[in-house]
């Protein structure tokens, strides 16, 4: 599976366990600023995960699988998962 199946897989996973996703444009608004980089904050006590879109798939395919293991890795570990999203959540990528 190569990684843009793997982040559709992680995102739709992300939706069913309630793990709010924000995807940031690859071009930031201010000429000269660094960047922004994929990640995981929170807001108000709650998790979001942040993909920017100037990061490599495998970079933010890390970001959410880390993100899923820490948000709803219980729930995971009772469910079927495809082979290789389970080796992805296992390494965290």
């Amino acid at each position: 599976m190569d990684d843009a199946a793997l982040l559709a897989a992680l995102l739709e996973l992300a939706a069913e366990h309630d793990l709010r996703v924000r995807k940031l444009p690859s071009d930031g608004p201010f000429e000269g600023i660094v960047a922004a980089q994929s990640g995981v904050c929170l807001l108000r006590g709650r998790r979001i995960v942040l993909l920017c879109g100037s990061d490599p798939l495998d970079r933010q395919v890390g970001v959410l699988a880390r993100a899923l293991r820490a948000h709803a890795g219980a729930s995971l570990e009772m469910r079927f998962l495809p082979p290789a999203i389970r080796e992805c959540l296992n390494r965290g990528a």
